[in-house]
């Protein structure tokens, strides 16, 4: 695992070397080391896998992280550009999802390359309210309580006062980030999206997720697996499959 020229991508196994890249957009709290276990299956396919690294994580600890949505796109997709000369897929988990179609929508302003398809897993389609009482400005113990009922929060820092402290302000960042988003209407896209959700996910049901279909002028394809808000960990390489299908 490596970093890019920039410091806003990861770059695993021989990355920037296959013919096609697929660029991987992590959940709430999450770096690009959350994706670090797909690396070896993309590479079985010949994909690169490069994972977006957002500010406040990782080696950009020290970077504040960004909680409005204009500014993280606006920081992050002229950085991002240079990337593009080749296919490509967006795959973005819970708020990544949302952080990867508003790329795909920002690359279209600017006259870039389009993906050639959009993957969002687990979060409701933009357009849709959030249904959740928010969390970005809950008390600490109300905050991780929150967190719990998602899953995906290592046990050690649920277990630890000081890590609890310590990822506090980048959590509270990055719910701020898409409780707080305002959809602003546009054309779909003209990408196919492919929409994957928990059966059993209480946070953000298959329904919710399903929305997705009225932002594709292409095709729209719905995946539900069984498990809850992070059944992409217990359904890895199905997902690996399902990404580099049709690739070549």
């Amino acid at each position: 695992m490596r970093s890019a020229s920039t410091p806003w991508l990861t770059l695993f196994g021989n990355t920037l070397e296959a013919p096609y890249r697929i660029f991987a957009f992590p959940y709430t709290g999450a770096g690009p080391v959350a994706f670090s276990s797909w690396a070896r299956g993309f590479i079985q396919h010949s994909v690169d896998l490069i994972g977006i690294h957002y500010p406040g994580r990782g080696a950009r600890y020290k970077e504040p992280p960004i909680s409005d949505m204009d500014t993280l796109i606006s920081a992050m997709v002229p950085a991002l550009l240079p990337y593009f000369d080749r296919p490509f897929r967006f795959f973005g988990h819970s708020m990544g999802a949302l952080i990867a179609f508003e790329t795909a929508r920002a690359l279209r302003a600017a006259g870039a390359p389009a993906p050639d398809s959009l993957f969002v897993s687990a979060f409701r389609a933009p357009h849709m309210p959030n249904l959740r009482a928010p969390l970005h400005q809950e008390p600490e113990d109300r905050l991780y309580q929150g967190l719990t009922r998602y899953g995906g929060t290592p046990a050690e820092i649920l277990g630890s006062t000081e890590l609890r402290n310590f990822f506090a302000p980048l959590i509270r960042a990055d719910l701020r980030l898409h409780e707080r988003y305002v959809y602003r209407p546009e054309p779909p896209l003209d990408v196919p999206i492919i929409a994957l959700s928990g059966a059993h996910d209480e946070m953000v049901p298959p329904w919710l997720v399903n929305g997705w279909l009225h932002h594709s002028s292409d095709s729209f394809q719905s995946h539900v697996y069984d498990g809850g808000h992070f059944f992409i960990n217990d359904h890895r390489d199905a997902l690996i499959d399902l990404l580099c299908a049709d690739i070549g």
